[in-house]
């Protein structure tokens, strides 16, 4: 039996209904719009890390890291004081940092997995798109 399918169509499931309960909060031209721009964004991701040397790679990894450790402090400090700069200021950063996880993960995609871990590797960028 293919549970490796089972379980990927049911993680698949749970998120998507997750995300359509997200999205009836918003307008459909909002939706639309951060749709398109990550259809974008993530092909213009993809192209990066496919063009990108070997050796950027580990450094990917240690600005992915000082990123995250630059986040910490951000997020206190707006949960003390909540500004709307403070929170564009986190947005900005988040969205770097899990572009950074894309392009790291695409790597390991091409480099690392082979075709039996097919199902892993498209969990992993699934969730970083997601």
């Amino acid at each position: 039996m293919p549970w490796n399918y089972i379980l990927l169509f049911a993680f698949t499931s749970c998120l998507s209904y997750i995300v359509a309960g997200f999205c009836s909060y918003y307008a459909p031209v909002a939706v639309l719009c951060a749709a398109v721009t990550t259809m974008f964004m993530l092909f213009g991701l993809t192209v990066v890390a496919c063009f990108m040397k070997g050796e950027m790679v580990g450094y990917l990894a240690g600005f992915a890291t000082a990123l995250f450790f630059t986040l910490l402090p951000l997020i206190l400090f707006a949960l003390i004081f909540p500004d709307y700069w403070m929170t564009l200021l986190i947005e900005g950063v988040l969205i770097s940092l899990f572009s950074l996880y894309i392009i790291f993960d695409t790597r390991m995609i091409m480099n690392r997995y082979n075709y039996d871990e097919y199902i892993v590797a498209a969990l992993m960028l699934y969730v970083d798109i997601i």
